[in-house]
């Protein structure tokens, strides 16, 4: 994703102040949020989002946004931009419903799938997390929130996210803020990626080499069944499978294709993920 680079305004944040009222603080940060978006959009959908923003008219630059969530190019910064969005209005039932549309996204549609996982995988969440750490360092909070707001619902940077966005509210003493992206923490999903069964099956498939390495299946159908992916209920045995499935993405394509071999074809990954599109399982045998 191609970054501009802008100048802090020293004064384009007015936060709330003891007997300073809700409304104020919201229309400020709104405000303040057009600063937000504008520097890492890309698109037209996400450059008509940051005007509406900037004109006041928050309900139609929200429809754009959600219309600019559908492609994958835009998903994410509009992702970040309505997480902002929602943050500013304390909204946490409309958090977790982003948190949990942006896990089912590229799996909506299996025909998209691979254009849309490409997105989730761990070298461009990383670009971001490392770009928004950067802008932090540098003191451009308008850029390093909107870069970890988009980070927000992902296992993988979740809490580390929640952690960075609170010490951008404590250092612009906004100390309500702070305290509700504290609780941020508790919509923290555990990280598959790290899972000793997802690791040590990856390890015991590279091992391998040429073949399909059974203590490798059998770890990850021990971390399927920890993870509860053979319940009663479709929508959880969906979830769990999910998210093994991507997390054995994120490692294969970053260390050195450690499945390969392991799944080659749909019918080989079938028994593990059995409630998966075959287009969806097609994506490791690629």
């Amino acid at each position: 994703m191609v970054r501009k680079t802008m100048t802090p305004n020293p004064n384009q944040y007015c936060y709330q102040r003891p007997n300073t009222g809700k409304r104020v603080l919201l229309c400020c940060l709104i405000t303040a949020l057009v600063s937000v978006v504008s520097p890492v959009m890309a698109g037209p959908l996400l450059d008509r989002a940051t005007t509406l923003l900037s004109d006041g008219k928050e309900g139609e630059a929200k429809s754009v946004l959600l219309e600019a969530l559908q492609d994958p190019g835009q998903h994410f910064a509009a992702f970040g931009a309505l997480v902002s969005l929602a943050i500013v209005a304390r909204d946490q039932p409309r958090l977790d419903e982003l948190f949990e549309t942006h896990r089912a996204y590229p799996f909506e549609t299996p025909e998209n799938f691979q254009g849309r996982i490409e997105f989730y995988e761990l070298r461009y969440l990383r670009r971001i997390y490392n770009q928004a750490v950067q802008d932090f360092m540098d003191s451009r909070w308008p850029e390093a929130e909107q870069g970890f707001s988009q980070l927000l619902g992902d296992a993988v940077y979740h809490r580390q996210s929640v952690a960075w966005l609170f010490r951008i509210a404590m250092r612009q003493k906004d100390f309500e803020r702070a305290q509700f992206i504290a609780g941020l923490a508790k919509s923290y999903a555990d990280d598959a990626t790290t899972s000793p069964n997802i690791l040590g099956a990856c390890s015991a498939q590279r091992k391998s080499d040429q073949q399909v390495s059974q203590p490798a299946l059998s770890l990850i159908s021990e971390e399927l069944k920890l993870r509860n992916a053979y319940a009663e209920s479709l929508q959880t045995r969906l979830e769990a499978q999910q998210i093994v499935y991507v997390a054995m993405i994120r490692l294969h394509n970053e260390i050195d294709q450690c499945f390969r071999f392991a799944m080659s074809k749909p019918a080989e990954a079938r028994p593990l993920f059995p409630d998966l599109p075959d287009k969806v399982l097609a994506y490791l045998a690629r």
